[in-house]
């Protein structure tokens, strides 16, 4: 279906910097609370680690699906675990979904939406697959940007890209 053209960002810091204002919008919400959404969170480590954690919108409350995986680490370290991160949300999505995609670290979502040009062969190839994943399964993305490691920020988007985050240092440790 389709990534949608301009990334959101929590972080004032990141919409405020000269040069952005074309691709990046600031977000106010923290919060899980749309019902029509799949609320999508990834990370990844320099270790080989990659995690995704899903968020839906119950009646009951907020409902979770989590999945790590551990590849061994290339050259382009926490960057292509980050994209396998990406990678491993996209193909476990259900099709026609619509995802909020969140994610600490911007230039991911910069390069999805064309805002910044990916160079490095292993970034181009996750990049296309990333895209193909899309397509194929008639997804509906909003990329969200939130900063990691907050402390003292209760929201939804902290706790949830935490738990991404201690996902991937748990299988890291796994493997050692």
């Amino acid at each position: 279906m389709t990534i949608q053209p301009r990334v959101q960002t929590t972080s004032r810091d990141s919409f405020e910097k000269k040069g952005r204002s074309h691709w990046l919008d600031f977000r106010e919400s923290r919060s899980c609370d749309d019902p029509k959404s799949l609320y999508v969170f990834t990370d990844g480590s320099s270790l080989g680690s990659y995690a995704t954690v899903f968020v839906s919108v119950e009646p009951g409350g907020l409902k979770t699906l989590e999945r790590v995986k551990w590849s061994p680490p290339t050259s382009t370290k926490n960057m292509g675990a980050e994209w396998r991160g990406m990678i491993l949300a996209l193909s476990h999505a259900p099709s026609d979904a619509k995802l909020i995609v969140v994610s600490d670290l911007l230039w991911l979502c910069a390069w999805l939406v064309g805002a910044r040009k990916a160079e490095d062969p292993e970034i181009v190839g996750l990049l296309a697959e990333a895209k193909t994943l899309v397509n194929e399964c008639n997804l509906d993305v909003t990329l969200v940007h939130h900063e990691g490691h907050q402390k003292g920020d209760p929201s939804d988007f902290t706790r949830f890209n935490t738990r991404a985050d201690e996902l991937c240092k748990e299988e890291a440790k796994r493997r050692r």
